[in-house]
This record gives C-alpha cells, sequence and structure tokens, in this order.
C-alpha cells in the first residue's frame, strides 16, 4: 500500500500517511492548518541560529515568521552523558552506539511557538563585546510573563525586527 506523503508549508515537515488514511488536516509538528495554507504563511525566508533560541537548545535551531506567530523549532542534539561515556569506553565504535540508542530512544524534534497576539513586546538591543558589537539581541515577552530570545543574523535582523513590531497587537 502507497503512503501519501503531505509536506507542511510552515515548517517543511513532510508527513507519511497510510494510503487508506485521509491525508492530515494539520501539521503534527507546526499545529499549522493544512487544508487551508492562506491561513497561515511565511511572512519572511526561515533564519537559522546555532546552538539556542526560544528556549530551544539545539546544533541549529530554525525560526519562522509567519502571519500569525513565530516558531522556534530545532532537534535535541546527540551529545550528552550516554555519548561521552560511549566515547570514554569504547572510543568512536562507542561514541557512535550511544549517540544512535539515545537518538532512537524517542521524538527529538523540539518546537516553540508564539502567538502575535499573546505577545507584550519586544526589546532590541546590541550587543556589548567586541565582536557583536553590531549584532541585535531579540527578546519577546508574552502576557504569560515567558521570555524567548534569539539572535538574527546581520542581514536579518532589519526586516525581522520590522516584521515583528508591526504584528504585536
Amino acid at each position: 500500500m502507497r503512503k501519501i506523503k503531505t509536506t507542511c508549508h510552515v515548517c517543511d515537515l513532510t508527513m507519511k500517511t497510510p494510503g487508506d488514511q485521509e491525508a492530515p488536516s494539520f501539521c503534527e509538528y507546526c499545529g499549522a492548518n493544512l487544508l487551508n495554507p492562506s491561513d497561515e504563511t511565511r511572512a519572511l525566508d526561515s533564519i537559522y541560529i546555532s546552538t539556542e533560541a526560544g528556549g530551544i537548545k539545539a546544533d541549529v535551531v530554525t525560526v519562522i515568521l509567519t502571519n500569525k506567530r513565530i516558531i522556534f523549532t530545532g532537534e535535541k542534539s546527540a551529545e550528552g552523558a550516554g555519548s561521552w561515556i560511549g566515547w570514554m569506553l569504547g572510543g568512536l565504535i562507542g561514541g557512535l552506539i550511544a549517540g544512535a540508542i539515545s537518538g532512537a530512544k524517542g521524538d527529538r524534534r523540539q518546537v516553540v511557538s508564539v502567538k502575535f497576539e499573546n505577545m507584550a513586546s519586544l526589546d532590541v538591543e546590541f550587543g556589548t563585546k567586541l565582536l557583536n558589537k553590531n549584532s541585535k539581541f531579540f527578546t519577546i515577552h508574552d502576557k504569560d510573563g515567558n521570555s524567548y530570545a534569539f539572535q538574527p543574523g546581520k542581514k536579518e535582523a532589519e526586516p525581522w525586527e520590522d516584521e515583528i513590531r508591526k504584528r504585536i497587537a
């Protein structure tokens, strides 16, 4: 039996559904409405941030800006106590085996979504150190008191700041 492949227009996740079932109505990862793609559209190209953004720690965090929200996604890195012990005990092969085991232990995908209607403010600060003086650091505060910080690249900072400020209620 053939599987139906459906790709989310927001986060680009490809979902596979058995041929005897209907295609999903919503993305299983980000929750976007797949039946009406014009309901939520990307406002700007995604940005990729290494190590941490929006409360997600991963090798690469993808930040997606849509007309309704900001989404932070990333996969947990395989590094950790299991892979470190594997390296100590068995060198390269042990580390690879430990990393594969920890990777197979469940879903490693992480997602944080902040709707514009729930945002209270956006703080933008310039870096204070020699190497990041021209960089902007963004912190989004929501109405529940949570904060989501990230640092877009120098080229992305201006358009992202403009788009976020336009959309905050």
